[in-house]
């Protein structure tokens, strides 16, 4: 009950901001006005207070779940601090009593919470406002579209924001560099709107207010999306243009993407997300592109252990020597 709960929240949360409240030209100030009423009066400080009681339950449950548990466990925490980033951002007046609440409990001690939830919390609000900052920029900019692949017309309109999350990126195994090595957010951004997907430089300078924007694809090119047999790796495949024959005709080519995700659910969150985004406007749930499993890394890694090396406890991802590795 608990994990429906917040979930309704949560959808909630992620619908409230896309309202459209007039058919005239859009004004950000009553929009933002119009967002915050919606959300003091659909989640209330009173289940801002129940949503953390519920969390505590789940910190005192113990280990030793069963994984149907611990996936409803994940899912909840996860969900929670959807919310309540996304009531940090959006609702001043909330903003204070909520964080009031989280101090309190600090103190007090009167719930016990995970000692990484709130500093993960003030990150996911940090990481809602960047990102609403991208999604004014695209709006006030024209965006390339080099090498499109298509015949068809990509939607028009206002681009809004769905998701975003730090990666590392390489496109067709060339792994690309950041502006900056030195800086404290060492990483791109992926941010996927109802549009495209757009690559991030976040150490460029003017991120996020006037960002650096190292790629843009549009789903009507996309071709199939490759789940890697890691939980942080994801590859998508494109179409396009390499050049032309002596007729004129265009030559067409795949080129994959794959996103290194900081965080491991942010990987999930990202496949199904674009995978209900190549849906065609006209079309059905049928004509998305395939969803299929990197099984060529997946018999490397098993080559691996049946070579009677010790088998691998935990892994994840590193830049070394100007390469992505695993380690």
């Amino acid at each position: 009950l608990s994990t429906e709960v917040v979930g309704f929240a949560s959808a909630v949360s992620r619908t409230v901001p896309f309202c459209d409240i007039s058919h005239a030209k859009p004004n950000k100030a009553l929009k933002l006005l119009f967002a915050e009423l919606c959300f003091e009066r659909l989640l209330p400080l009173t289940l801002v207070r129940a949503i953390i009681r519920m969390l505590s339950s789940f910190s005192q449950s113990g280990d030793g779940q069963d994984p149907a548990s611990a996936e409803e466990e994940t899912k909840l925490w996860e969900s929670s601090k959807a919310v309540l980033a996304q009531l940090l951002e959006m609702c001043p007046n909330m903003k204070y009593t909520i964080l009031e609440v989280f101090s309190s409990i600090h103190v007090f001690g009167t719930v016990v919470l995970r000692s990484s939830f709130l500093s993960s919390l003030l990150l996911k609000s940090k990481q809602n406002v960047a990102q609403s900052e991208v999604e004014t920029f695209l709006n006030s900019v024209a965006i390339g579209r080099p090498n499109l692949a298509s015949h068809m017309s990509p939607s028009s309109g206002t681009q809004r924001a769905l998701l975003s999350a730090k990666v590392q990126v390489a496109v067709d195994g060339r792994l690309l560099r950041v502006t900056s090595l030195k800086h404290t957010e060492c990483c791109f951004i992926c941010l996927v709107t109802n549009q495209a997907v757009h690559i991030i430089d976040a150490t460029a300078p003017g991120y996020p207010d006037k960002p650096l924007i190292v790629d843009s694809r549009y789903f009507i090119d996309m071709t199939r999306l490759v789940r890697g047999c890691t939980d942080q790796m994801l590859t998508i495949g494109w179409l396009v243009v390499k050049g032309y024959n002596a007729q004129g005709e265009r030559q067409v080519e795949e080129e994959f993407t794959t996103l290194v995700c900081h965080c491991e659910v942010d990987r999930d969150d990202l496949l199904s997300k674009l995978h209900a985004l190549s849906e065609p406007p006209d079309g059905t749930a049928e004509a998305r592109v395939p969803v299929q499993s990197d099984l060529v890394f997946a018999r490397a890694l098993e080559k691996q252990r049946s070579e009677g090396r010790a088998p691998s406890l935990l892994s994840t991802w590193v830049i070394c020597d100007g390469k992505l590795s695993m380690l």
